[in-house]
């Protein structure tokens, strides 16, 4: 559904998907997107009506969560006090494979991706000390 949106030619938040309308006889587009028509309405580009122009494969492959850490070794800590030292860092959301053309495959409302927004990557680097 976010797809079908962002080609409601209302020209605002519009996708590149767009660009490939009919414009003229000489650049008939991609021919798949209609040229445009003055007006808001939902049946510009067929946004209103029920249709499978917009159904896609969702499958993906994610690798959700990376760890690395390492443990300093106690001969170079024990030296300013410490008897632990690890350093790690964590990536969240890392890598998606896929070629469905929305944001993240795995972020949809009833089997739908409508507009929400897609989780983010997150990096995270941490340090525990034991003194």
């Amino acid at each position: 559904m976010t797809r079908r949106e962002l080609l409601n030619q209302d020209f605002y938040n519009n996708g590149t998907e767009i660009l490939g309308r009919w414009q003229s006889v000489d650049n008939p587009g991609d021919g798949w997107t209609p040229k445009l028509r003055g007006g808001y309405t939902s049946n510009i580009n067929t946004t209103g009506v029920a249709n499978s122009r917009f159904v896609e494969k969702g499958d993906f492959v994610k690798i959700d969560n990376i760890t690395l850490g390492y443990s300093i070794d106690r001969n170079y800590i024990e030296k300013v006090g410490l008897s632990k030292l690890r350093v790690f860092g964590v990536v969240q959301n890392a890598i998606t494979i896929t070629k469905y053309t929305g944001l993240d495959p795995e972020m949809e409302s009833n089997g739908m991706d409508y507009n929400g927004v897609p989780r983010q990557l997150t990096v995270t680097l941490g340090l525990n000390a034991t003194f």
